[in-house]
């Protein structure tokens, strides 16, 4: 019966050694495909080169501590468990770190849309006011135009003053 249990054993435990090597070549081609298309990003000079770059790590992040806790399975001594949680907390802490950047730099790129969203509706506004109008519609439409630039002006200032706040 133990050389049952043991013929068991060993193929799992080469199992669980494949599955490991595995999933962590995974997390590197992972990574190597994330920095190549940065790289790419950088010369086509995209705005979400950081953010996509940063995403693939995280993800990369994910499958290597995912190796790591496959790896926890055949950790026969404490001093192998220790060393391999801390390298769990390590990369956690790292992916962590990474999402809040994703996250802020998320914010950012929606910040930046809406700024420019609102500066080309700005720039648009005089030639759909003018139109064809009678001298008095023509005076009270410009009028109303001012009062929505001044509005768009302030939605800018505020945007401003709500990501200065942020940083």
């Amino acid at each position: 019966m133990d050389a049952v249990y043991d013929n068991i054993e060993s193929v799992f435990f080469l199992i669980t050694r494949y599955a490991v090597l595995a999933i962590e070549i995974i997390g590197v081609i992972v990574m190597l495909f994330s920095v190549v298309r940065a790289l790419v990003g950088i010369f086509k000079k995209e705005k979400t080169v950081r953010l996509k770059l940063a995403q693939g790590i995280a993800l990369s992040l994910e499958f290597e501590m995912g190796g790591e806790i496959l790896h926890v399975v055949m950790a026969r001594k404490w001093e192998e468990l220790l060393v391999l949680g801390a390298v769990i907390l390590l990369r956690g802490a790292m992916a962590v770190l990474i999402h809040w950047e994703i996250k802020g730099h998320k914010r950012d790129v929606n910040e930046e849309n809406e700024v420019e969203k609102l500066l080309a509706e700005q720039e648009e506004i005089p030639e759909t006011v003018k139109l064809n109008a009678p001298e008095n519609e023509q005076n009270t439409a410009v009028i109303s135009e001012n009062k929505v630039v001044s509005e768009l002006e302030s939605d800018v200032y505020r945007t401003n003053e709500v990501r200065e706040k942020s940083k």
